[in-house]
Order: C-alpha cells, then sequence, then structure tokens
C-alpha cells in the first residue's frame, strides 16, 4: 500500500471513464479449458506445483487460463528486505513483456492526490506515514517505472484516483483508517477496471487488463474479517468468471513469521529446493502464486 506523493507517479495517465458495470467482451470459455489449462512444467508437489527454466514459462502456464482481467499481487518490499531486485522489478522486467501486444491498461496501486481536495490528501498522506515508512524506499519508484516499461510496451499505466469524498473517509476513519484506505483501494480498483474493459470492448478488440497491488486486494476468496479488501469478487462477477489471482513472490523474502505462516501454499513450499527454478502453485480455482527463481547476486537466505 502507497501514496503517490505527486511526481510521476500521479501523472502517468489520466484515469479511465468509470463504470458501475461492464459485460465480458467474449463468451467465457468452457470451465474445462478455462480453468485447467495446459500440463507444462514439471510436477513438483501439492497444490499443482509445477517447476519451470524460467519465471517467463511459469507465467505463461498461468496466461493459458485465458484470464480477461490479471489481478496480481505481491508482498511490499520492507525497509529491512534482502538487497535483491523487488517483486515489481522482477514483474517489470521478467513477466510483463509476455503481455506484449495482449494486455491493454496496467492499474497500480498508487492512490494519486486528488488536486481538488488539497488538505484531506494531505492529511491521508500523514495517515499513511507509520506504513510506508516501513516499507522499502524502492517500492513507489519500482511501480514508477513499471509503469514507463508498460508505456513502452503499449500497455496503457494507471494510478488509481480516489474520489474527494473517498479521501475523505479516509480521513474521518480514525483507527479504522488503515483498513478504510486498503477498502479504498479495492473500490478505486473495482471502479477503473471495468472502464478499461469497456474501453476495450468499445475499441472492439479483447485485451487483458491488469492490476497491480498488494496480495490482499487480489484474494477471489476473501474471509469475512478481509472482504472489503478485495476487489476480485466483483471483477469475477463482471468477467463472468474470467479473472485470474497471481501473486508473485520473492523467495528471498519469506521469513518464518505470522504473516507469511498465514499463506496457503507455506506448508508445501521449500525455498531451498529448486532455487535456480521458477515453482508455481495454484491455490483456488482461478488462484495461482508464482516464486521467482533466486536472485543470482543473493547468498541463500538463513533458515
Amino acid at each position: 500500500m502507497s501514496f503517490a506523493c505527486g511526481g510521476n507517479a500521479g501523472r502517468q495517465a489520466e484515469a479511465p471513464p468509470p463504470a458501475a458495470s461492464v459485460e465480458a467482451p467474449a463468451a467465457p470459455l468452457a470451465e474445462s479449458t478455462a480453468l485447467i489449462g495446459s500440463e507444462s512444467g514439471v510436477p513438483c508437489g501439492e497444490l499443482d506445483c509445477r517447476r519451470f527454466e524460467t519465471a517467463r514459462e511459469a507465467f505463461r502456464h498461468v496466461l493459458e487460463s485465458d484470464p480477461l482481467v490479471l489481478g496480481i499481487g505481491e508482498a511490499h518490499a520492507l525497509a529491512d528486505a534482502p538487497s535483491v531486485p523487488t517483486t515489481a522489478r522482477h514483474f517489470s522486467n521478467k513477466l510483463l513483456p509476455e503481455l506484449n501486444g495482449r494486455a491493454s491498461h496496467l492499474i497500480v496501486e498508487l492512490l494519486q492526490p486528488n488536486p481538488s481536495c488539497e488538505t484531506t490528501t494531505r492529511e491521508v498522506e500523514r495517515i499513511q506515514k507509520p506504513v510506508t515508512s516501513a516499507q522499502s524506499p524502492e517500492n513507489q519508484n519500482d511501480y514508477v517505472e513499471l509503469g514507463h516499461h508498460a508505456r513502452r510496451l503499449g500497455i496503457e499505466p494507471f494510478v488509481l484516483s480516489p474520489t474527494c469524498d473517498e479521501l475523505s473517509a479516509i480521513a474521518q476513519a480514525g483507527a479504522d483508517a488503515i483498513g478504510q484506505t486498503l477498502a479504498t483501494i479495492a473500490d478505486v480498483t473495482a471502479r477503473m477496471v471495468p472502464a478499461a474493459l469497456m474501453q476495450n470492448q468499445r475499441k472492439g478488440h479483447e485485451r487483458i487488463v491488469i492490476a497491480y497491488g498488494g496480495a490482499l486486494h487480489n484474494d477471489e476468496s476473501p474471509d469475512a474479517a478481509h472482504a472489503r479488501w478485495s476487489y476480485a469478487p466483483r471483477l469475477l462477477r463482471g468477467t463472468t468468471g474470467r479473472y485470474i489471482a497471481l501473486d508473485l513472490i520473492v523467495r528471498e523474502f519469506i521469513k518464518d513469521t505470522d504473516v507469511w505462516r498465514a499463506q496457503p501454499w507455506y506448508e508445501q513450499f521449500d525455498r531451498e529446493r529448486d532455487p535456480d527454478h521458477a515453482i508455481s502453485m495454484r491455490t483456488g480455482p482461478r488462484s495461482y502464486v508464482l516464486f521467482f527463481p533466486r536472485s543470482k547476486s543473493a547468498a541463500a537466505p538463513p533458515r
């Protein structure tokens, strides 16, 4: 979760027009085709674990599910994270080129300051400081560079454009300000993605719309405590099921903490196994997780 404090991040592009809903441009594929995919990769264990030579090959395996919307989630790099490329940098350099000619929009989880309510915007920035200060200072720069790279590939980048009412709700939420921020990120994403799909529909072509941000927001089946933070159920309905959630994991970032242990793949994944390969797992009907190979410059992480 980040807040764009002006600069290039807040001016990458104007937001697509709002849309309450959108019909999928094409009829959904049959369940057997859309959700099973091919038998690519080498089987490596539970959760349909598959081993690939490269992350790009693992990504192609996920794309065989033929999504119309791709909800990509990451664990934001923290300030004390190992000195390896961030998830956003991995995605930008290794996976995004695979979407050249296949994707139309990239909607990045950065809340754009609203010039119509500058005082409220500054208050929201202040509220976010405890969260953003714990994150790597490179996160926002990597998001901005991700947007630049997308544009070079012909994919239009957008940041989230909250209304003044939405920013006011965060500023007035008191102890629930962080929760309200997470809900706002989900709400704005759920508004902008259908608008992008509608633009594609009007142009008469079918392209993938990518939503990129924290892994809390792309969960297709969130529990009750986190339901308002996820845009996925709304996008599943709006695309007649052609939504795929993909969590990207830099294995050097994994720690033995409650947050990581809560992940559905934690007990099945050994970060020391096949460190030079990409691994994919399937954690739900439309949910995948992709583990990048160990960075060449990184030593093996401590257990």
